[in-house]
Formats: structure tokens, C-alpha cells, sequence
């Protein structure tokens, strides 16, 4: 059999990104935050004083998802809300004013963990140490979401 009847199955971007998500996950999974899973806000109290690096990339992040200008989800809030204003709809109008309100909500509960980070006490006083590897995913995906 000839190379040219060799038929390989078609690639598809959506299975190839969402292993790579999945990758990146599992990676963050088991480096963490120094291995320990964060399922309290508690948990990240004093970050600053353990690792003043996680403690920015975290707060970088955070203010994204809160949608503070300059990050990528601010513009992605921005061009979502200008496309239902835009539109002229009384509904999709309705719906971008619960989007805003929502999204003030959503912003308490992440400023609520950059308090925590930079304002709590220590509970936990060892250092947090994660491989190079993880270090420069974690920058990389920081920088990636700043305008």
C-alpha cells in the first residue's frame, strides 16, 4: 500500500483544544497552589506573605473575571453588552441589565478573595513553591488575559 492511499482520520480543533485544556487542568490539579486544592476562600488567606507570585497571578485573574478595564474579560463584558444594547430589542435590553447587575454581584465575590489574599493573616506559614514549568504557564496565562 502507497503512502498517498494511506488515509488519516480528519483532525478536529474542538477534541484538540479541550485535551489541551483538560492537560492543563490536571497539571494545575496536582501543582496547585503547592499541591493543596482551594475549596474555601479561608484557604488563600496570607497567599501575599507565602508567595508573593501565585498572590499576583491570582489577583490578576480575579480582577479579569470581575471585568475590571484592561484585562480580557472586560472586553469581552463590553462587547457582549454592546451587542444586546446594540441590537435595539427591549428583551436583549432587559438582558444586558441583568448582565451589569450580575456582574457587580460576581465582582464582590472576586475583590472578596483579593482582600483575602492581601489582608487576612497567615494561616498556613511554609512557603509555596511550584516547578518552572507551572510557574511559566501560570505567567503566561496571566499575561495573556491583561489588554
Amino acid at each position: 500500500m502507497s503512502r498517498a492511499s494511506v488515509k488519516t482520520p480528519a483532525r478536529d480543533p474542538e477534541k484538540s483544544r479541550a485535551r489541551i485544556l483538560q492537560a492543563a487542568r490536571d497539571e494545575f490539579a496536582r501543582h496547585g497552589l503547592g499541591g493543596a486544592r482551594v475549596d474555601r476562600i479561608a484557604k488563600v488567606a496570607g497567599l501575599n506573605k507565602r508567595n508573593a507570585w501565585y498572590a499576583a497571578v491570582v489577583t490578576i485573574l480575579m480582577l479579569s473575571l470581575a471585568g475590571i478595564p484592561l484585562t480580557v474579560g472586560f472586553i469581552a463584558k463590553y462587547a457582549v453588552l454592546q451587542t444586546l444594547v446594540l441590537s435595539g430589542s427591549t428583551f436583549n435590553l432587559g438582558l444586558a441589565i441583568f448582565a451589569v447587575v450580575a456582574s457587580l454581584i460576581g465582582a464582590f465575590y472576586y475583590l472578596r478573595v483579593i482582600k483575602t489574599i492581601y489582608f487576612e493573616p497567615v494561616q498556613d506559614r511554609a512557603a509555596i513553591e511550584a516547578p518552572a514549568d507551572v510557574r511559566i504557564l501560570m505567567s503566561l496565562n496571566a499575561l495573556a488575559v491583561v489588554a
